[in-house]
């Protein structure tokens, strides 16, 4: 963050828009945890006399630390990319970033989904199916629904079903789960061998 000038900016195809201050540290910050022995590797570089800086690279790293919420895969990635970099007075005024945006996740074996939010009547979303392997034919079903108000209720709303999701593979008489989430709306369908199965769950809703 040093090299920056004051109100300089760093902008790439994943960024909402040109970050600046605190904000570059932390995002630089964030992709160093998700991939610590992180390199990059020149493959040409050129400068003009108006201070412009033209970098062509590959990016190097291992996935050991949490990327985008999701645990390490511990894959490895080579990632081809190029900055431009505006310089005045030994300081960078602004970086423009480009490359794959989909490249990080598809090498770490990531599902890259492109799709409309909605075309006429259909509205388009998310879906997750957890199972213990159980090949048993369901004898009863459970359904949830749920509508976050925030994004951050959506969030918190993710994060304990797939806290519950992974505590119900060890429940006798599970046989799995499914979520989908379209737009602020969430469901659950979870298969069961007997009604008398799903005992456990009031109390897990709860909590």
């Amino acid at each position: 963050m040093a090299t920056f000038a004051e109100g300089g900016t760093y902008a790439d195809p994943v960024t909402p828009g040109p970050l600046t201050g605190a904000a570059i540290g932390a995002y630089a910050q964030a992709l160093w945890d998700a991939f610590p022995d992180l390199s990059f590797d020149i493959v040409s570089l050129t400068a003009d006399a108006s201070g412009l800086v033209s970098a062509e690279w590959l990016m190097r790293g291992t996935n050991t630390g949490p990327f985008n919420k999701l645990p390490p895969t511990g894959a490895a990635i080579v990632i081809p990319g190029a900055d431009f970099v505006r310089i005045r007075a030994d300081q960078i005024q602004s970086v423009q970033g480009y490359f794959d945006s989909g490249a990080v996740p598809r090498a770490l074996g990531l599902d890259v989904i492109v799709q409309p939010k909605a075309i006429g009547p259909f509205s388009f979303g998310t879906s997750t199916r957890a199972s213990n392997g159980n090949t048993t034919t369901p004898g009863a079903f459970s359904i949830t629904w749920l509508e976050a108000r925030t994004d951050e209720e959506r969030e918190q709303i993710r994060e304990s079903a797939r806290k519950i999701a992974i505590e119900m593979l060890a429940i006798p008489g599970f046989i799995s789960w499914v979520s989908a989430t379209v737009g602020d709306r969430m469901m659950t369908v979870t298969a069961w061998e007997t009604p008398g199965a799903m005992a456990p769950l009031p109390q897990w809703v709860m909590t």
